[in-house]
């Protein structure tokens, strides 16, 4: 893959202790919602129209978005340590772990664990799966346009040089 860690990067700093999640108050029982309830619902979730997908198999639909999800969230937490790694060999700054609302895609060792993290929806002391990912990709996207404009300003000075 493209976006893997050399064996010899330094290793992310040790996440902040696991905390069981906080018990959910109990409900009447309900109906188990069907199959292409809960596809409809991810696709609304996903802001499209369930009709412009008809007649797929919820069930080998929804363990390929499971799939596909996984990799988004593993490739998130490659790149947001690529970059930490970039910063720490820069010598710039780096995010301190607080005691609170921390990213579990960068702090935690596995995807497995970010993903039970984000699922849980709200494990104490982090952030919730939708924020941890605004997050991420805000970072990165920031990392990006300032890397970018460092070769920019590296390259005019070149220039400048030979003028």
């Amino acid at each position: 893959r493209p976006w893997e860690i050399p064996a010899n990067a330094p290793e992310p700093p040790a996440p902040p202790p696991r905390v069981a999640p906080a018990p959910r108050p109990s409900r009447a029982a309900q109906p188990a919602p069907s199959d292409m309830a809960l596809r409809a619902a991810f696709l609304r979730g996903m802001g499209v129209e369930e009709a412009d997908f008809p007649g797929r198999d919820a069930i080998a639909e929804m363990e390929k978005f499971g799939r596909e999800y996984r990799l988004m969230l593993d490739g998130l937490m490659q790149l947001l340590r690529k970059r930490a790694e970039e910063k720490g060999s820069a010598r710039v700054a780096q995010t301190v772990v607080g005691s609170s609302e921390v990213n579990p895609l960068k702090f935690l060792p596995t995807v497995e664990d970010v993903i039970v993290t984000i699922i849980a929806e709200r494990s104490p002391g982090f952030l919730s799966g939708e924020a941890a990912i605004s997050d991420a990709v805000k970072d990165l996207a920031q990392h990006h346009v300032r890397a970018w404009r460092g070769v920019q300003a590296a390259l005019r000075r070149m220039i400048d040089r030979f003028d």
